[in-house]
């Protein structure tokens, strides 16, 4: 099967008519019924109905014509990562981790796979004016005033296990005067925590404050405090000593963001990654989901 013969049906079939098919494409009509024939010879099927000079789809013809779009439009995209790879062999992304830093070597693993010649420089700095692509979070309620959506995913509480609860679920009611638990303020971990404590009425106690998400985790199966636990990307608990319980008072998620720095021109390879990690969060979404985590 050649592109050529796909646009040659696309064509014939919106015309319903070889002749005016040809003249559209400005080539010999011969050629367009041998391309058509070569067509339905190849796949086995005949793709129109002739009633005497004028033809129409059948149903083997209109299933084609519907998932055509999607098979030129895959074409298309194809021709432009290889003509990218092609013209520029050596590509470079500063990519700014303010958030899921923990999937992060997954994502560029798979990315590199994919496209090999792609180099990155990786840094975590929310002051940060020079980078190509920026990875955060911020309240799902927020999250209208940013770029483009990975995903989003429920807030849980984090607490020893310990913490007596009649249910799965808490209050918001319950943590006021709580000891938390968090990421340093100016990360988007901490934007998240103290968003959802103000709407629910109090500033979080503070007590331990760490740069490091496995500090934080470890400071929590000590007993040592609550925190919020970001459900998809901080994963299920593997810890006797911690365990995760619902906000039911308040619907606390967070929406995970990537976005272009502003003034940067958005090249091929940027866009390569910004369609790719757009896929690569939304599988990770769909498996917990499907999982039920």
């Amino acid at each position: 099967m050649e592109l050529l013969q796909l646009k040659y049906f696309q064509a014939v079939a919106q015309c319903e008519n070889m002749t005016l098919a040809a003249k559209t494409l400005r080539i010999a009509q011969p050629a367009i019924s041998q391309s058509i024939s070569r067509l339905e010879r190849e796949l086995g099927c005949p793709l129109f109905t002739r009633y005497g000079k004028r033809i129409r789809l059948n149903a083997c013809g209109t299933l084609l014509l519907q998932r055509l779009p999607s098979i030129l439009g895959a074409i298309d995209n194809e021709k432009i990562e290889l003509s990218e790879l092609s013209n520029n062999p050596k590509q470079h992304i500063c990519l700014n981790v303010l958030s899921c830093s923990s999937f992060l070597p997954k994502l560029l693993q798979s990315f590199r796979q994919k496209y090999p010649s792609t180099s990155f420089n990786l840094i975590q700095n929310p002051q940060a004016s020079e980078y190509d692509i920026c990875l955060s979070s911020i309240p799902s309620a927020e999250a209208g005033k940013l770029d483009m959506v990975l995903m989003e995913e429920e807030m849980l509480l984090a607490v020893p296990r310990s913490y007596t609860a009649a249910s799965d679920s808490i209050s918001m009611d319950d943590l006021t005067g709580a000891d938390f638990i968090s990421l340093n303020k100016g990360s988007a971990f901490r934007a998240v925590t103290d968003y959802y404590c103000q709407k629910a009425g109090f500033t979080p106690n503070i007590i331990f404050e760490s740069d490091n998400p496995s500090i934080v985790r470890g400071l929590i199966g000590m007993g040592l405090g609550v925190a919020f636990w970001p459900q998809i990307t901080w994963g299920a608990v593997h810890d006797d000593f911690v365990k995760t319980l619902h906000i039911k008072d308040l619907d606390c998620r967070r929406s995970v963001l990537i976005s272009v720095s502003k003034g940067k021109q958005i090249t091929g390879t940027v866009q390569l990654f910004l369609t790719f990690a757009k896929e690569f969060f939304s599988d990770l979404a769909s498996g917990v989901t499907r999982t039920g985590l």
